[in-house]
């Protein structure tokens, strides 16, 4: 049976502005989604490399990746869904360039 998604408002607002982003190629839009969920995605980072300049450093980069591959995203899922994988994957790429080992990892995650 297929059944359709309910999104929040939320949600659906940063749908309105990937439009405005794809169609319109809007800065304004650009800025906004990174106002929502800059301070989110630096936190996640921290939490995950433990060093507050490394986690600066690497949070405009899942910004960028995204807005670069706006087109590609679907709306199956929430944004934020997507955006937090792009973060993940890039701390996890920076970690290993790091050669943080899981011990460490596990180290920052629990203290």
């Amino acid at each position: 049976m297929n059944q359709i998604r309910q999104f929040s408002k939320n949600a659906q607002k940063d749908f309105n502005l990937i439009d405005n982003i794809i169609l319109y190629k809007s800065q304004n839009a650009c800025s906004e989604l990174m106002g929502r969920y800059k301070k989110s995605v630096y936190h996640m980072i921290l939490k995950k490399v433990g060093n507050q300049e490394d986690a600066e450093d690497l949070t405009i980069e899942p910004f960028s990746k995204a807005f670069h591959k706006i087109a590609l995203f679907k709306k199956n899922h929430a944004f934020t869904t997507w955006l937090f994988r792009i973060a993940t994957n890039l701390t996890i790429d920076f970690m290993r360039k790091k050669k943080i080992t899981y011990h460490q990892y596990l180290y920052l995650f629990f203290k």
